[in-house]
């Protein structure tokens, strides 16, 4: 699928933005990134628990975020999507009030954090999936890739503001109860647009075969993202150089939005593959630079901006395309979710604590995988 410039700007112009959209993607982003990537990681190692326990409970997140995006592709066929996004976003908001009482206490039992991974995952998959769509529904496929962009970059501005991403555990719970909250209202309200008459390039990403090489490049970029980041959150040196100070967190959460609204505008004029290659490209550069304290004024940003260029693609595949044909919207949101985004979350995580950082050979690997997802991306129909 050659996604040419000049087919995509009909399917984005002339539209007014979908607020709902726009928060609904942010909810989502802010819960997942404040409270499931980190607060929640912060809170079971605060509580003393072992390493092979804390791995249990991530794992049964995991679990509970694939089974309930089955779950919900499958209840999708009869039931109303804004209700299955209502109750994702319910799960996700008991989960972050539940942890904020837990974590305000002197240590948290492991029967009290399974409870809140399994809401936290479950509450994860039914919302991204239903999200897939709503987002179609609220903008009607008009500028999806710029409603998604900027709702991505919104939620990473938000957690890159000092006193968010330094709050405790317990605090972090509250403000991913309250995104969710905030996300349960944009999904039942928001208002069904016209749908454009005509997808541009994006047609053929609704076959099978392009959503599991798509997949594929989104879990090469997942893997080495998440493995980059578990290394500079393990390195107490790293994380301060690199994320330390109120104005570097500012500089971050701007380079975030920017790039995530850059990504959107290129998606609307069908270079998805241009948004995927350059993720990886930024990711790798940013990587390296952690290892040289002269690159802090540069790799830092650049991780950043690798990182929001995946990220708006990712959230915005499962709408791209017509929801009437191939594998329908709710299924690409499940394939992709389930595979690149929680068991290449997973494997990331993994990968850094047993080597105690990122082995050579994880970017050369994470390359090859990207490049042969985007070349069958390129040749498909």
């Amino acid at each position: 699928m050659s996604l040419p410039a000049s087919t995509a700007g009909s399917a984005s112009g002339g539209s007014r933005i979908s607020p709902a959209a726009v928060g609904l993607v942010a909810a989502i982003y802010v819960h997942f990134l404040i409270f499931a990537q980190f607060g929640f990681l912060q809170g079971i190692r605060a509580a003393g628990h072992p390493v092979e326990a804390i791995h249990r409970v991530l794992g049964a997140m995991a679990l509970a975020g694939i089974a309930a995006s089955i779950a919900t592709a499958m209840a999708l066929q009869r039931r109303e999507a804004r209700f299955a996004g209502a109750i994702g976003f319910a799960l996700a908001a008991a989960a972050g009030g539940l942890a904020a009482f837990a974590f305000a206490q002197p240590a948290a039992g492991m029967g009290m954090l399974a409870a809140i991974a399994l809401l936290t995952g479950a509450g994860l998959g039914a919302s991204t999936v239903a999200a897939a769509i709503l987002l179609r529904r609220f903008t009607g496929g008009h500028a999806l890739g710029v409603h998604v962009g900027a709702g991505t970059g919104l939620a990473y501005l938000v957690c890159n503001f000092p006193a968010f991403f330094t709050a405790s555990p317990s605090d972090k719970g509250w403000i991913s109860a309250a995104a969710a909250l905030a996300g349960l209202g944009f999904a039942l309200a928001g208002r069904t647009a016209a749908p454009v008459s005509s997808d541009g390039p994006y047609t053929g990403l609704v076959s099978r075969r392009i959503v599991a090489m798509a997949t594929l490049g989104f879990l090469a970029l997942v893997w080495f993202d998440s493995a980059a980041f578990t290394a500079v959150q393990n390195s107490a040196d790293l994380r301060d150089l690199f994320w330390g100070g109120p104005r570097t967190l500012r500089l971050i959460g701007a380079t975030h939005a920017l790039a995530a609204l850059g990504a959107g505008l290129l998606i609307d004029r069908g270079a998805f593959r241009v948004v995927l290659a350059a993720a990886f490209a930024l990711l790798a550069a940013g990587h390296f630079g952690f290892g040289s304290s002269g690159a802090a004024l540069w790799a830092g940003p650049a991780y950043a901006a690798g990182v929001s260029l995946y990220s708006t693609a990712l959230a915005a595949f499962a709408a791209l395309g017509p929801g009437d044909a191939g594998l329908r919207p709710a299924w690409r949101a499940t394939w992709v979710y389930a595979l690149a985004g929680w068991v290449g979350s997973g494997a990331g995580v993994g990968l850094a604590e047993q080597f105690g950082r990122v082995p050579l050979w994880a970017a050369p690997a994470a390359a090859v995988v990207l490049a042969a997802s985007l070349l069958q991306l390129r040749s498909s129909p």
